[in-house]
């Protein structure tokens, strides 16, 4: 039996009554987990892997970015500075 990911997707992500019923830290989850699948089914870019050394936030070197799935090939984005933060 096949599972339609999509429509699975549009269910949770629609459905405010599953959503209400979950913590807030599964809510969370499930969201990022959502967006994952939405960008591996083709609706976008998402990272494929990482390379170099890591730093002391644990970011590495070096992204690879496959623009959606499906393509054997990617991009590599290199950091150009370290980690910082607006200082609202």
């Amino acid at each position: 039996m096949a599972v339609n990911i999509q429509e699975m997707i549009e269910r949770f992500s629609d459905d405010d009554k599953v959503l209400f019923e979950l913590g807030d830290d599964e809510r969370k989850v499930l969201r990022t987990a959502l967006k994952v699948l939405e960008q591996a089914m083709g609706k976008g870019p998402f990272i494929c892997g990482t390379g170099g050394a890591k730093d002391e936030m644990g970011l590495p070197e070096v992204l690879l970015v496959c623009p959606v799935m499906g393509l054997d090939g990617f991009a590599s984005y290199r950091k150009d500075g370290d980690y910082t933060a607006p200082g609202w």
